[in-house]
């Protein structure tokens, strides 16, 4: 236990550490930036994986977290300002990375809110599904953007060669099918 000046300040270091990691306002331009390359290993591993790591903080920090209310309450601000910026950033994106990019920080968002509302288990439950339906979304969207009318890059000629794998590549597996 500590006291309440020495767990608020605490908490708020972690909380702008964490709020700087996971792209939660004031500190979410980074994300877009980031993703606004042609890998797509980045756009999974910024937009699915690594801007969960600040909320996962903050969940693994509950006991701090709860010692300092005046920075809960930050926190759920903090969290429902990104959501609504993320929501509403989202509605304007051209692009399909860009979209999924504002989309997941409107959904890091509500973790965040969900955190400054003291219901860290409902913010760990959200970040796992989250984090794994986000990975699958980043997968299918080459997918998706290949039914795009614009140019794309030309499939590799190896692949070609192989007309069922192809197909099976093109369809994702059929997963979107099964989710």
């Amino acid at each position: 236990h500590l006291g309440t000046l020495s767990a608020g300040l605490l908490a708020l270091a972690f909380f702008l550490a964490a709020a700087a990691k996971s792209g939660a306002l004031p500190f979410s331009p980074w994300i877009a930036r980031a993703l606004e390359g042609p890998t797509p290993s980045s756009a999974i591993f910024y937009g699915s994986l690594m801007v969960h790591a600040g909320v996962y903080l903050v969940i693994r920090l509950a006991p701090l977290f709860q010692q300092a209310p005046a920075v809960m309450a930050l926190v759920a601000l903090c969290g429902l300002l990104t959501a609504l910026y993320g929501w509403l950033g989202g509605l304007v994106q051209t692009d399909v990375k860009s979209a999924l990019m504002f989309s997941t920080t409107a959904q890091v968002g509500l973790m965040f809110f969900a955190c400054g509302l003291g219901w860290f288990d409902i913010a760990a439950l959200h970040l796992l599904a989250h984090a794994s339906w986000r990975a699958y979304h980043f997968f299918n969207a080459p997918g998706l953007m290949h039914l795009t009318p614009d140019p794309l890059r030309p499939v590799p000629a190896w692949l070609t060669r192989y007309p069922g794998l192809y197909t099976a590549v093109l369809r994702r597996f059929w997963l979107d099918e099964l989710a």
